[in-house]
């Protein structure tokens, strides 16, 4: 077996070769072990004759083995029609040869059956007239042999030559057909099973695509709602601000305006990370966690309620981590931004802690605020798109949509953990990408970036 993998691998190595249906491809293998095979059957037959004193057929056994070397150089030379071709006429004449040659008794004529399997079996269903003419040729040949119509003069073979024949002919038969049958059940199998596996993989994306379609829909209406409310907001408020010279009125008038431009430019900054996460390339470096997320905290001091907040950066200093910036950066953004904006305002201590739990397989970032905490009834739903869980939520509902995305583009996942007035904490969990520089655990030819 091994030797015919090794012929397999020589004669199926050229450009063509690789390019081949996986169905193809299984059928000239089929052909290359054929070929083998009548070599080796060939060559002993010629063995066993001469060592019997038969010797009128060698002539006959060395052309048919030349046949054979023949369509071995076709199909090396990639002419895999050719070859399968000349394989098949040579078996058919080699049996034919074998039937007129030996008596009736010896059982030549039972190998007709294994070369008829052999047609179907090497060629393509397409190949339908193909397979015809070669049946046709076979019936032909089984019929000038059986009925002697052809007059071969050779000696007439022992008793005891008779039997062997009988019986080598016989299991040749039987293990022959046996090898094309399982040959074309394993073909069979194989191909119901890719056809299952597309399928499976077919109704999967029907699904997703379904989903998505959904999603594009919810998302355009959503969109198109949350872009017109605020210009409307804004028209009215300037149409009040024309009827007054009230100074303390058009201050407060400028102040509700720029809040909607606020809320409209949150809403747009959603809408681009959304967009990047969807189209920008994963693209992987080596970050140092600790100043990454203070630069992050630094970003947003200035959002209202931020000054009053203790930030709490529980990360070792050489804490590093593999993953894409300008993502991780949207997460870490997006999370504490919410932290600051549903923190509690009764609450005299507020606080935001950022740390991390390593483990041999993964790192689990966490975000824990003593904010105002998720209801139990809006937890399953907080990930969904445009999902707003609190009648305090000015925004587009996109955040945390966005956030979760963010972070399965990149390996992970995203969880919460949350007690209404006590506070919440979010769990990002990355795996395997999370090491110390400390325990030289990363590729030097990473890049560092603080």
């Amino acid at each position: 077996m091994w030797l015919l993998k090794k012929l397999e691998q020589y004669i199926l190595s050229g450009d063509q070769a690789k390019s081949l249906a996986r169905s193809e491809r299984s059928r000239i293998t089929l052909t290359i072990y054929l070929c083998a095979l009548w070599t080796v059957l060939l060559s002993f037959y010629a063995i066993t004759d001469t060592l019997s004193g038969v010797f009128y057929a060698l002539p006959a056994y060395a052309f048919f083995i030349l046949s054979l070397l023949v369509a071995f150089f076709l199909l090396k030379r990639q002419k895999y029609e050719g070859g399968k071709m000349l394989l098949i006429i040579c078996g058919d004449l080699i049996v034919f040869y074998a039937s007129m040659a030996d008596p009736i008794e010896a059982g030549a004529i039972f190998l007709f059956i294994p070369v008829s399997m052999c047609t179907f079996a090497m060629m393509d269903y397409r190949e339908i007239k193909k397979i015809f003419l070669m049946i046709g040729l076979v019936i032909l040949l089984f019929l000038l042999s059986y009925f002697k119509i052809v007059d071969v003069d050779v000696p007439t073979p022992s008793d005891q030559y008779v039997q062997i024949s009988f019986i080598v002919n016989f299991l040749i038969s039987i293990i022959t057909c046996s090898l094309i049958l399982y040959f074309l059940i394993n073909l069979n199998f194989e191909s119901e099973k890719s056809l299952i596996d597309k399928e499976l993989s077919v109704l999967a994306k029907n699904d997703e695509l379904e989903k998505i379609n959904k999603e594009l829909d919810r998302f355009v209406y959503s969109v198109s709602h949350d872009l017109r409310s605020p210009l409307s907001s804004i028209l009215g408020i300037v149409n009040l601000a024309k009827h007054t010279t009230n100074i303390d009125e058009l201050i407060e008038y400028f102040n509700l305006i720029e809040g909607r431009i606020k809320v409209q430019d949150e809403f747009i900054k959603n809408i681009t990370d959304y967009s990047r996460n969807v189209r920008i390339e994963i693209s992987p470096e080596r970050i140092a966690l600790q100043p990454l997320v203070l630069e992050v905290i630094d970003s947003l001091r200035f959002l209202p309620g931020a000054s009053s907040i203790d930030f709490q950066v529980n990360l070792n200093e050489n804490l590093t981590i593999t993953t894409d910036r300008l993502r991780l950066r949207i997460v870490l953004s997006n999370l504490l931004s919410n932290a600051i904006k549903y923190s509690d305002p009764y609450h005299k201590k507020a606080f935001i802690e950022i740390g991390a739990h390593l483990t041999e397989n993964k790192a689990t970032l966490y975000i824990r605020d003593n904010g105002i905490g998720i209801a139990p009834n809006w937890l399953p739903k907080i990930f969904d798109m445009f999902t707003r869980a609190t009648e305090r939520s000015s925004g587009s509902g996109l955040g945390l949509f966005i956030t979760k995305e963010t972070v399965e583009k990149i390996g992970g996942s995203l969880s919460v953990e949350s007690t209404p007035g006590e506070g919440s904490t979010f769990f990002i969990q990355l795996a395997k990408g999370v090491v110390s520089t400390y325990e030289k655990k990363l590729e030097s030819a990473l890049p560092m970036h603080s």
